[in-house]
């Protein structure tokens, strides 16, 4: 899904979906004790703060300015306990000229810590009513902004209500606020919505415009990133075994060394504690939304750095891990008996390719390697691709989006305009509830995009829109408001203006990405390579926030679903690709494990998949004289 405003770099995106996931169940304490009081601290918690806040000194040059000297500790509170065993604390630490608020998690197992700044700000003291009271408002909020319960019931067999209901039926009463957010994002996550989450996003942009579209205030903001850190501190203690999961399977995602013993790469996992991934997963499919249409199940976690890795979220500790080699050897992965288990990565991983503009001369194909939809990176593509107007033939573009979680659509709009030799014209449906507070949102969004954007962009031209009310058959017959827009993206004044095919790679993306993607399904000059999604793409606007009364906690809500041609509820996944690659389990795993080097242009031309795929194609236009190839003179 995409929209005009979104939001920025992947790593920061990653890291902000990451902590929205569903967490450990844990016991929690809350007394407050003075720092000197041993019996309750670790023994190196003190030790371990100091050393943080020296580190903090040394990257950070305006860390003494703002705070100024150390005067004391003033408390520290034990938050709680994971069923690892694991012990969160909360530390406040007074400077001269500030306050310091620290999460800090001592790992038990490790015997290690991990250590981050939150804001300075305490929970609000909830009830089982004010609980509960919140929890209505969140459904009832859902029932006039989300579009999808019909499409999630058609293709997931899910009542979303009932899920609620269920959820509401947990709260007690007796849960620490902590506890009652990671059962509020467990409830959201079991819906299976796009952008439906506890959200971070206001915390990251506090001082932008686009938090006149919602009602948060600076208190509701620090209470939610505050949650939302230390729920991720707790639930991302313990991976320890690396899983991928590849057409039906789980696979070892890369290779794990443990007492001698070595688990290759592409090993297929039989069993956990003498359970398959089949019967494991069962248990767990509301904390799950990475599905898979073919055979009917959630398995992985997408964006968050739990993954595939789906046993973290079985609620006890898992012990041995039971896998299969290629050559049809058993190993078995005891994280009990054993020594602990190393993970050996590539240097150079796939994820981290940078962002590249390269003309393979030889070749004739200019590649562009866009890793996220960050604006501020708009500049680098129109300086590179500007270095490349005396390149005479140019036989294809490529727009890696490998793993690009998104970001603004005015980024991928503004390249293409810089590359296009005749308008590309698109268009889009968008279906929302007919209710007014999605009317006055979209309203204040239209506002929000002129005030954000008072000229057009260069090479794109503004949308036209036509909206009416319509009954979707296949959105359970309801009356959706349907907006239909064209958008034209001319080429710019400097443009390369070519008229060659144009590839996309496509491989877990999300957000401003899948609006990219959706372009290019629907146009005949564009090709999408790589796998279908999962997850829910299409175009769209900028998810709403909204903030609970009670706890301030704040969710998001996507609250349009992109139906542009779509003829049944599947059809609104739009994940789906022109050129689909189809590999075996091995060669995928060969290729996932690549070290494609600093550079990674030897990589790309030798050894790359998709960039292979290409390179067949464009053989076989040539042979038939496509007329879709042209060469730039």
């Amino acid at each position: 899904m995409s929209d005009d405003i979104k939001f920025t770099w992947k790593l920061f995106i990653a890291f902000l979906v990451m902590i929205k996931c569903s967490l450990f169940l844990f016991s929690s304490e809350n007394p407050a004790f003075k720092f000197d009081d041993k019996s309750n601290i670790h023994d190196s918690l003190q030790e371990e703060i100091n050393k943080f806040l020296l580190q903090q000194q040394k990257i950070d040059e305006s860390f003494h300015i703002k705070y100024g000297a150390f005067i004391k500790f003033i408390e520290i509170k034990k938050i709680a306990i994971n069923h690892y065993g694991d012990q969160l604390f909360n530390a406040r630490i007074a400077f001269e000229k500030g306050i310091i608020r620290l999460a800090v998690l001592y790992k038990k197992n490790e015997k290690s810590h991990v250590i981050l700044t939150i804001p300075d700000t305490d929970f609000p003291e909830l009830d089982q009513s004010k609980m509960l009271k919140d929890f209505d408002w969140m459904v009832a909020q859902l029932k006039e902004t989300f579009p999808a319960a019909h499409i999630n019931d058609v293709i997931f067999g899910l009542d979303i209500w009932k899920k609620l209901a269920s959820y509401r039926n947990q709260i007690t009463g007796r849960e620490s606020f902590l506890e009652f957010a990671a059962l509020l994002s467990n409830a959201l996550k079991a819906c299976k919505g796009n952008h439906l989450w506890l959200s971070g996003i206001p915390y990251r942009y506090k001082n932008h415009p686009i938090m006149n579209l919602y009602q948060c205030s600076d208190h509701d903001i620090d209470v939610t990133w505050s949650a939302l850190v230390q729920l991720y501190m707790l639930n991302e203690s313990h991976i320890p075994v690396k899983l991928k999961y590849y057409d039906g399977n789980f696979y070892a995602a890369a290779e794990h060394l443990q007492a001698g013993c070595k688990l290759p790469c592409g090993a297929v996992l039989l069993t956990i504690d003498n359970q398959t991934p089949t019967q494991l997963l069962s248990q767990i499919q509301d904390k799950l939304n990475k599905y898979d249409f073919k055979r009917r199940i959630f398995y992985g976690s997408a964006f968050d750095a739990v993954g595939d890795n789906f046993y973290v979220f079985l609620n006890r500790k898992s012990e041995k891990f039971k896998f299969q080699t290629p050559e049809g050897k058993s190993i078995v992965l005891d994280l009990v008996s054993r020594s602990p288990i190393q993970v050996k990565y590539p240097d150079f991983p796939l994820e981290t390719m940078p962002k590249r503009v390269q003309y393979f001369k030889k070749e004739k194909i200019l590649y562009c390697r866009i890793p996220a939809m960050d604006l501020n990176d708009f500049a680098f593509y129109e300086t590179k691709i500007a270095e490349l107007k005396n390149e005479k033939e140019i036989r294809a573009v490529i727009l890696d989006v490998r793993f690009n979680l998104g970001g603004n659509d005015y980024l991928w709009k503004k390249i293409l305009a810089l590359l296009i030799a005749e308008p590309l014209t698109y268009g889009s449906a968008l279906a929302t509830l007919n209710t007014p507070i999605i009317h006055n949102y979209r309203r204040q969004h239209a506002d929000l995009v002129n005030e954000i954007y008072p000229q057009t962009p260069h090479g794109i031209r503004p949308y036209t829109t036509k909206t009416e009310n319509k009954k979707i058959e296949f959105l359970g017959n309801q009356v959706f408001s349907v907006t239909e827009t064209t958008e034209k993206i001319l080429p710019a004044k400097n443009s390369l203006k070519l008229s060659c095919p144009f590839f996309l790679f496509v491989e877990d993306i999300y957000s401003s990405a899948g609006g990219l993607l959706a372009l290019c399904n629907r146009s005949k000059s564009m090709f999408s390579v790589g796998f279908p999604s999962s997850l829910a793409l299409g175009q769209g606007i900028t998810p709403l926030q909204l903030a609970l009364p009670g706890s301030g906690l704040i969710f998001s809500v996507a609250t349009d679903v992109d139906i542009f041609d779509c003829k049944n509820a599947f059809d609104t996944v739009n994940g789906k690709i022109k050129i689909p690659l189809k590999m075996r389990a091995c060669d995928y795993f060969k290729y996932r494990n690549s070290n494609i080097g600093k550079d990674y242009s030897d990589w790309l031309l030798n050894d790359d998949p998709f960039m292979q795929t290409v390179f067949e194609y464009l053989n076989k236009f040539s042979q038939a004289a496509s007329p879709n190839i042209h060469v730039r003179k």
